[in-house]
Parts: structure tokens; C-alpha cells; sequence
């Protein structure tokens, strides 16, 4: 977390060598960690790996291999010139913050969500409970929005994979029937989130060491970071 400070009464001039020692300061803790996407051979596996390291300290995570993937965000840090650390930005499904936005439209006696993660994708294979009554189950499909009759006045909305891995959100407007639903995270359940707590990588040149797998750089995303 940075604060922002302001200095009054310094020269363009002064101002200019001011953003540069603060630059030299804010970047010193990546050095020689070069940014951008690192990504294991595919040929001849049936599993691979890609991890992006962003300039704001954030990371994206992704595995594909059959007909799963896993994914997760979160923070990297530098520990020290061979090693950083991944820790996702949630540790436990039980804690993943939603916010919804309720309203009335003109279907009487229908239900309507929309169930997206932070960045507007579609969660799919996931449970609509409503009113402790499972009504609907998202499919893999390309819809985003799912519309289906019902006529009770909703009290209680729950999104998840199981009971476990739900969040229950209180409606507050009983006249409502549409629902534009969150998630803070890519996914809602344990199949398809990769959790990271204080992961330690290897860094080696242009490749990172992720659990024994071996990384390399994308040559054309790289910038590096002094």
C-alpha cells in the first residue's frame, strides 16, 4: 500500500528528478524479475500452465488439461534475486465476497440472473438456490442471463458449487425479480480455483519453477522491472 504525498514549491525540474528517485523506489523490489506471461511447453503434455506476472505486483494464474482448468488471482512478491512468493487474493472459498444488484422488470412471475465473476465472464456448472430451493443449474452454455418462471417473493438467493462452498444473499427488495450477481473471483468452487498461500517460486533467468514445473518467458510480453 503506498501513500500518496504532496510536495508544493518545487520547480519543473525538481519535480521531474523527484518522479524518478520515486520510480527508482517504487521498482527496486522486482529487480531482475522480468513481467509478463511465463508459460510451460505443451508439446507432449496433457497439462499446461501459464502465469502472468503484471507490472502493479497482481498475478493471473491458469492450468488447462482435459476437461478441467483452474485458475486464480492474486499478489507476487520478491523475497529475494532467485525467489518470489503467490498468494491468491482469496485463500478461502467460504470467504468469497459477492455484490448484487436487484431491480424489478416487467416479467411477472419470473425469476432473472446474471452470474458473472469480476470480469464479466459467465460462472458455469453452478446452483441457483432460491429460497433454499434449488430452481435452476448453469450450464457450460454461452448465456449469461437465465430467466425461469417463478412466483414466489424471493427472500434468499444462494450461488454455489455445494452448501459448503455457497454464499446466502439477503434480497432486500421483495418486489424484486432480476438479479445481477458478482463474484470477486474467477470461478465459485474448488475444481476450478487454485489457491495460493505464500508460494514460493524459483526464478532462473527467463524461467520460473512453479511445483517442479518449469515456466519459460514469452518473448514478445517482456519488460523488465530494476
Amino acid at each position: 500500500m503506498y501513500k500518496i504525498i504532496i510536495i508544493r514549491g518545487l520547480d519543473r525540474r525538481s519535480m521531474t528528478m523527484l518522479w524518478i528517485l520515486i520510480s527508482c523506489l517504487l521498482t527496486c523490489q522486482c529487480k531482475n524479475i522480468e513481467l509478463g506471461e511465463y508459460t510451460n511447453n505443451p508439446n507432449g503434455k496433457t497439462t499446461t500452465e501459464k502465469l502472468v506476472l503484471n507490472i502493479d505486483g497482481t498475478f493471473f494464474y491458469k492450468q488447462t488439461g482435459g476437461l478441467r482448468s483452474k485458475e486464480s488471482i492474486g499478489e507476487w512478491q520478491k523475497v529475494n534475486r532467485n525467489t518470489i512468493i503467490l498468494n491468491s487474493k482469496v485463500k478461502n472459498l467460504n470467504e468469497i465476497e459477492l455484490s448484487v444488484t436487484e431491480r424489478k422488470d416487467g416479467k411477472k412471475n419470473h425469476l432473472t440472473l446474471r452470474v458473472l465473476d469480476f470480469r464479466g465472464v459467465k460462472l458455469p456448472f453452478t446452483d441457483v438456490i432460491v429460497n433454499d430451493t434449488i430452481v435452476y443449474t448453469i450450464n457450460n452454455d454461452t448465456s449469461s442471463v437465465y430467466s425461469l418462471p417463478f412466483r414466489e417473493k424471493i427472500q434468499t438467493l444462494k450461488i454455489g458449487y455445494s452448501s459448503t462452498e455457497s454464499r446466502v444473499y439477503k434480497v432486500s427488495n421483495q418486489d424484486a425479480n432480476f438479479f445481477d450477481i458478482v463474484y470477486e473471483i474467477p470461478f465459485v468452487h474448488q475444481y476450478s480455483y487454485m489457491i495460493f498461500d505464500n508460494e514460493p517460486i524459483r526464478v532462473r533467468k527467463k524461467k520460473l519453477l512453479l511445483r517442479d514445473i518449469e515456466l519459460e518467458k514469452k518473448q514478445k510480453s517482456g519488460m523488465l522491472r530494476d
